[in-house]
């Protein structure tokens, strides 16, 4: 049997959800609190949504996708790009090195306009830390140490 891309994903996004529903479980509650809704209500709805997905991704028809037809080479740049990516924020900052992951993105994905490669990447970054620091209230260092 031959599974298409959407089905393998499925069949992947299965196993996590599954994984990370069980592991919910683990999550401590204080026994004061007997709330309906505690520390284990979000994350066990989002590993039950994925689940439900999931078998909407494995119950769905395409086309046999073998396994020279995906990319691999991009899977493994990009586990490596995010790699250097959370190894760069403290030495970079947040805002230098989110930029240069996105550029960098969008280089291996086969884009090759600068400007709007940098825009893009620019606004991103800058509207996303404003999120963070001022909408959400958690600090964000945007530039590196010695700045």
């Amino acid at each position: 049997m031959r599974l298409s891309k959407e089905q393998l994903g499925g069949l992947s996004l299965l196993l996590f959800s599954s994984v990370y529903c069980y592991l919910t479980f683990a999550i401590p509650l204080l026994p004061q609190f007997t709330d309906v809704y505690n520390a284990r209500s979000m994350p066990g709805a989002l590993g039950v949504l994925g689940i439900v997905l999931s078998l909407g991704l494995l119950t769905r028809r395409g086309h046999p996708a073998g396994i020279e037809r995906l990319h691999w080479v991009h899977g493994l740049v990009f586990l490596l790009l995010m790699s250097l990516y959370g190894l760069s924020l403290r030495p970079l900052g947040f805002i230098l090195s989110t930029v240069l992951f996105l550029i960098i993105g969008f280089f291996v994905l086969g884009e090759r306009r600068w400007l709007p490669m940098c825009l893009v990447a620019g606004s991103v970054t800058a509207g996303f830390w404003l999120l963070m620091n001022f909408a959400l209230g958690v600090y964000v260092a945007p530039w590196p140490a010695g700045i």
